[in-house]
């Protein structure tokens, strides 16, 4: 069963960047989160979209460190490592920090409307 950290409704973007928004402390036997696109996104037909930048905090939001990125566009999307992802719409990071804090940033390249859910998963 998945524990919702973060909701961003469908919104309009500009080109620049959104955020940070933080989500809630992931609960104990969190194993790995996902990140997905909201029904309801639209983006142009071509060129990289969207960045979805995430920093993990292991110290109640004091410091953080790079844990992730999935850029958006209408080809093929990609894992942080470069490898191909299989699930249309999100991007998964294995994961072991209880009570953690993840903070996520959306850089737009051109403009769009998208909104996200973040999710911790066992």
């Amino acid at each position: 069963m998945s524990t919702l950290l973060l909701t961003l409704p469908v919104t309009s973007f500009a080109p620049g960047t959104a955020g940070p928004f933080v989500s809630v402390p992931l609960p104990a036997g969190t194993t790995h989160y996902q990140f997905s696109c909201t029904k309801g996104a639209t983006w142009p037909a071509t060129g990289n979209v969207l960045t979805y930048t995430v920093e993990i905090s292991r110290d109640g939001g004091q410091t953080w460190q790079f844990d992730g990125s999935v850029t958006l566009a209408p080809g093929p999307w990609y894992e942080r490592d470069g490898e191909t992802e299989t699930t249309a719409g999100a991007t998964r990071v294995s994961i072991d920090a209880p009570g953690a804090l993840l903070r996520g940033a959306l850089t737009a390249h051109q403009a769009c409307e998208i909104g996200v859910t973040l999710e911790a998963l066992p």
